[in-house]
């Protein structure tokens, strides 16, 4: 049972919904051991964003009950009702700098003007401490209202073999001609920063 588990991540929040989505960071910190990611995507860090969402970095090893309010890092969303860390994903390194980064998927962000395109933000280099998603390396947007990118993100494959993991983002509510909600999946191939 989940009573046997070795360790133990809870949420700082009632309705945070922490667990929403769990992924391996790989090793972000560069200290030989893997680090977690634990999202909570309807936390609310900062008053007046409501439901923006935050995403847990714990660095391992792991054992005994985590608060994750204690998470090493936390990255957070900073748009109203964002829904940030509906996904997460470990994404290998991407910078070439020997350590480990991360992709959150965040569907009802609004990038620029274009109201809940969604969005799948890639952190490089972090260090502990808070992040919001406005300080991302890089962020992979949808292209239209309501397509709701991030949905689900995916990394660590290398599809074309050139020794750094590949992005999968998800865009559930993408439409086609006059197909409404036919989705779509978007392929990055890394390195997704010119290390």
């Amino acid at each position: 049972s989940l009573g046997d588990a070795t360790a133990q991540l809870v949420g700082e929040n009632a309705s945070d919904l922490a667990g929403w989505d769990v992924s391996s960071a790989g090793d972000v910190n560069g200290d030989g051991h893997g680090d977690i990611l634990v999202s909570a995507p309807a936390h609310t860090e900062v008053v007046g964003y409501d439901e923006a969402g935050a995403t847990y970095l714990v660095f391992g090893p792991v054992e005994g009950t985590v608060e994750l309010s204690d998470a090493n890092a936390r990255l957070v969303g900073d748009e109203l009702l964002e829904w940030s860390g509906m996904s997460t994903t470990g994404a290998g390194d991407q910078d070439g700098d020997g350590l480990d980064d991360v992709v959150v998927g965040s569907i009802y962000r609004s990038p620029g003007e274009t109201y809940i395109a969604g969005a799948a933000t890639l952190f490089t280099g972090i260090s502990e401490g808070t992040l919001f998603l406005q300080d991302a390396t890089r962020t992979y947007a949808g292209a239209l209202e309501y397509d709701v990118a991030g949905w689900d993100v995916d990394s660590g494959v290398d599809l074309d073999g050139d020794g750094f993991s590949d992005l999968l983002v998800g865009a559930s509510g993408a439409d086609r001609d006059d197909d409404a909600d036919v989705g779509s999946v978007h392929l990055f191939y890394g390195p997704l920063v010119s290390p």
